[in-house]
């Protein structure tokens, strides 16, 4: 390659044709050299000038041909054990231990030493041991193979085809061995506190994605679990009719008695209930329900859940006013727990009776809306919400229900905080836990950490502002003035013009961003994750994206759960 500046034949060229030392003339920033410490013109960030490079190189090679042109000295390279001569000492110092008796036993046993003896004399002696081959496998993998001989062995590989088990020999030898539960542990302690690099968490989250689309098939009650409704209903539908009563099959066959029958109940009923008052099958009343869309009217799974009822007994402490699976409120439509005297509302919502198969995208926000019409706040708490941050949950009720310890922002200092600092406390308060931010502010009372915010680049569109990641409060805390008094502090300090914030309809109204001087410019659409209820894996939308991403996930046994979006909201100043 010739270069423009100086016409010569280089090895290298910069992007703009180049070599280095017209690069650094035309481009080059002053840097100090580490070998002469002259300053010299440099286009990169290299530490040494190029003369001294230059000078460095050659050594170097006059080096290399010094030590190939020196005879051996066999007075200094000479084993003292086995007087065998070596090129140099380096050479006899890492053949000295092979004569240590511990050294020998822990390589080869006497008999492999005795055949390796007398191969080296060239005598024949007895077949390879299993450890012999092994160590010969070893070799062939570490050995490196010429370009001529990788064409060779493509060459006689073309047209030919492996069997079925040499193939599932292969995908197992590939895939490794299955750890046990004590080498996780001992491996997610030796990887606590390390850093990973960007290419690392790149080929981590590939194998995070090809795991995923591999979960054992999903068990329920039913055996059917990895059917779709369709396949569901016809299975369900083969079944003969014989023993039904009348008052089954005008259930099943008219859709006004079956709200009449299911109506007639004092409580939800669960489909044992309906069975047992029809003398039918339960397979029979689930698809006739199904198919008239009546399941906000029966209690699904059969009856309530240990962590419902879990849920219920924590509100009940709370509020003894506090009222299981209201039918009243949203007429016959159920709130799985309600507060008349603080008109509030919260729904559990399991992995699996509320995935797209039973509960389409509209669900969630659609009761949502229904209870902000009478004037009530509904809190939509999801199974692993529950099971992965119960305290979380709890504060965030105690908070809506006004039972937080309150105090006041007026009492509090701002201060900014580094990531780790950030990242811990977010982790323990925040539903949603840490996320990436390049700002970071914290409130502190009487030099306790009480609450967070944190503000980075929009991530979902072009925004000539920033948004505000996340607030939170420390559980149990409920701070008078603690957002506005950060977001102030924030905008004098990194001088922000506009700021934009999104709100989980699922569980807040919105009305502090309003109340501090937030519009809402527009509603984004529900989001989704993917869970299997089967293996308990949950996935985001954002782990999963990928062409026909629905049917490889609906194939793989997960199913979407919908929430009920987020409200955006922007500041100007």
């Amino acid at each position: 390659m010739i270069c423009k500046g100086c016409n010569k034949q280089r090895n290298k060229l910069s992007e703009n044709g180049y070599c280095g030392w017209c690069e650094a003339r035309i481009n080059g920033k002053e840097r100090i050299c580490k070998q002469c410490n002259k300053t010299f013109l440099a286009h990169d960030r290299k530490q040494i000038c190029y003369e001294c490079r230059e000078r460095l190189e050659k050594e170097k090679e006059e080096a290399k041909k010094r030590r190939e042109s020196e005879k051996r000295d066999p007075e200094n390279c000479t084993c003292p054990i086995c007087s065998r001569v070596f090129d140099n000492i380096a050479g006899l110092h890492c053949h000295l231990p092979t004569h240590d008796d511990n050294y020998q036993k822990r390589q080869f046993s006497e008999e492999t030493r005795k055949k390796m003896s007398a191969s080296a004399k060239g005598k024949k002696h007895g077949p390879l041991s299993q450890s012999q081959r092994d160590a010969i496998i070893l070799s062939n993998k570490t050995r490196l193979v010429s370009e001529e001989t990788k064409e060779k062995i493509r060459q006689k590989a073309i047209g030919r085809s492996l069997s079925e088990s040499t193939k599932e020999k292969l995908r197992i030898a590939s895939t490794g061995r299955i750890k046990t539960e004590e080498e996780r542990i001992k491996l997610s302690k030796a990887h606590k506190g390390k850093v990973v690099s960007k290419e690392t968490r790149q080929k981590l989250s590939i194998a995070a994605r090809k795991r995923m689309l591999d979960p054992e098939k999903r068990k329920n009650a039913f055996g059917m679990a990895n059917l779709t409704f369709e396949e569901r209903s016809a299975r369900v539908k083969k079944a003969k009719r014989h023993g039904w009563t009348e008052e089954a099959k005008k259930f099943c066959d008219n859709k006004d008695y079956a709200i009449q029958i299911l109506d007639s109940f004092d409580e939800r009923p669960t489909y044992a209930d309906v069975c047992d008052k029809l003398g039918c099958f339960t397979q029979q009343v689930e698809v006739a329900i199904r198919n008239f869309g009546l399941q906000d009217r029966v209690k699904i799974g059969g009856g309530t859940s240990n962590i419902e009822k879990e849920l219920f007994d924590f509100v009940k402490s709370l509020n003894d006013k506090a009222i299981k699976n209201d039918r009243k409120t949203l007429n016959g439509i159920e709130l799985d727990i309600y507060i008349p005297d603080k008109n509030l509302a919260i729904e559990l919502n399991g992995m699996y009776w509320h995935n797209e198969d039973f509960r389409n995208s509209q669900y969630h926000l659609n009761k949502t809306r229904l209870c902000q019409d009478r004037g009530i706040r509904l809190i939509h708490v999801f199974e692993w919400e529950w099971n992965w941050k119960k305290d979380i949950v709890k504060s965030m009720i105690m908070s809506a229900m006004g039972m937080s310890m309150r105090i006041y922002a007026r009492q509090c200092t701002v201060k900014e905080i580094d990531s780790k600092i950030s990242a811990d406390f977010l982790d323990k308060n925040h539903i949603q836990g840490n996320v990436n931010a390049s700002k970071r502010l914290g409130l502190y009372h009487d030099d306790c950490l009480v609450a967070v915010m944190t503000f980075g680049k929009p991530r979902f569109k072009a925004y000539d502002g920033i948004e505000m990641l996340r607030y939170a409060v420390k559980q149990g805390l409920s701070i008078a003035g603690g957002m506005s008094k950060l977001l102030s502090h924030a905008m004098r300090l990194w001088r922000f013009n506009k700021v934009l914030s999104y709100c989980n309809i699922s569980k807040f109204t919105g009305k502090s961003y309003e109340a501090i001087g937030f519009k809402m410019i527009r509603q984004t659409p529900p989001n989704y994750w993917w869970c299997n209820s089967g293996t308990y894996d949950i996935l985001t939308r954002y782990q999963t994206q990928m062409k026909d991403e629905v049917n490889i996930m609906k194939d793989k046994g997960y199913r979407r759960v919908w929430d009920c979006g987020s409200k955006v909201y922007e500041l100007t100043v």
